[in-house]
């Protein structure tokens, strides 16, 4: 006749099986908790990094209109010191035009005094000529 199987092996195997079901289970229910722990942290790092990159942003900003004053007021003042500089270059000019018209009437006076001095060269000369000796 045909054999008999156990049973009990059966029983066993069933036990262990539903024993590994069991635990599978209970790993299926840890690793959808585990997900749902690392979707809450990838949400977390996703705000963190909208956070950051709006602070970068108002940062970048902030440098920008930074530079943009410094620009303007290096212009500015570069303005006013080329205003300054060619103001003081026409004052320089205007006391350098003064100065050559003092130096020809200095000139003038040294070239007059010079002619006087001749002059009373000879006036002297023809003194001392008319003297008798």
């Amino acid at each position: 006749m045909a054999e008999e199987v156990d049973l009990r092996f059966l029983g066993e195997q069933i036990k262990r099986l539903q024993g590994d079901v069991r635990l599978l289970k209970s790993d299926m229910a840890q690793v959808r908790a585990d997900s749902v722990k690392v979707e809450s942290d990838v949400a977390a790092v996703k705000a963190d990094i909208a956070r950051v990159e709006t602070k970068l942003e108002v940062f970048r900003e902030f440098v920008n209109d930074r530079f943009d004053r410094t620009d303007d007021f290096m212009r500015s003042n570069f303005a006013i010191l080329t205003g300054q500089s060619a103001a003081h270059s026409d004052q320089v000019g205007a006391h350098s035009d003064q100065l050559k018209v003092q130096t020809d009437q200095l000139k003038s006076l040294s070239d007059r005094i010079d002619a006087q001095a001749s002059q009373l060269d000879t006036i002297l000369a023809a003194i001392r000529d008319l003297k008798p000796a």
